[in-house]
């Protein structure tokens, strides 16, 4: 039999009602609904609006303080005349750059020295001097430039007829050509037909390096070869 405690009034017998007593799990069930439909409309009732004002907190200041300062701190350094380069000193195994040699970096004067690109200058002073092998560009705040050059250095003189040479460095590097047999250098005779060779390129036949190689180990052990000889088809 199921009973209904929603119905409070039940008839008797003789005709009269009674109240029903409600159980007590029902009445604090009913109790908590109570409070927590109350609560509901007390926070929708006093719920804060929205406004329409920015409200700047201390954090917020200080980071548009910092914001501020730094994008003005980048434009002071990028545009003020006291980072523009005014000094350039350059050195070539740790003496004096020529004139011409400094001829090379002139372009360099009144740049701003955070906007120098290093690498970008040496690439091409190296593609329209390709007798230097080395450049080192060191910048020291706020407006000087220090330079430091390093030349290839002839090592041998490389022939195919012993009637022209060509000096190269000791990475086969083709440095110049002459008509006069050079007495300083060790020769390399190279019995084979000439290859087209250029001024300012880097030799990449196996024969001529390995050449260069053995110059420089017997150089190392302080042996002087004036002449050496290569055959081809004894490779």
């Amino acid at each position: 039999m199921k009973v209904n405690f929603y119905q409070q009034n039940q008839p008797l017998s003789n005709g009269k009602h009674c109240l029903k007593k409600i159980p007590a799990p029902l009445k604090l069930w009913r109790t908590r609904k109570r409070k927590n439909t109350v609560r509901k409309k007390k926070t929708k009732i006093f719920k804060p609006r929205s406004s329409k004002y920015i409200v700047l907190t201390f954090k917020t200041f200080v980071s548009f303080f910092i914001f501020v300062f730094l994008i003005s701190s980048l434009i002071y350094f990028l545009t003020s005349d006291f980072f523009k380069i005014s000094d350039i000193s350059c050195e070539k195994e740790r003496l004096p750059c020529s004139d011409k040699e400094r001829s090379f970096f002139l372009d360099l004067a009144g740049q701003n020295i955070f906007l120098v690109n290093s690498d970008k200058i040496i690439k091409s002073i190296k593609i329209n001097h390709p007798q230097i092998e080395k450049i080192k560009i060191e910048k020291e705040l706020p407006d000087k430039v220090l330079i430091e050059i390093t030349e290839r250095k002839e090592f041998a003189s490389l022939t195919f007829d012993e009637e022209s040479w060509f000096i190269i460095d000791i990475r086969g590097f083709v440095l110049r050509k002459t008509n006069k047999k050079p007495k300083v250098l060790p020769e390399i005779f190279f019995k084979k037909n000439r290859p087209d060779l250029k001024y300012n390129q880097e030799l990449d036949q196996k024969e001529i390096l390995y050449s260069l190689l053995v110059l420089k180990l017997m150089k190392d052990n302080f042996i002087l070869l004036e002449k050496l000889v290569i055959y081809p088809e004894n490779l």
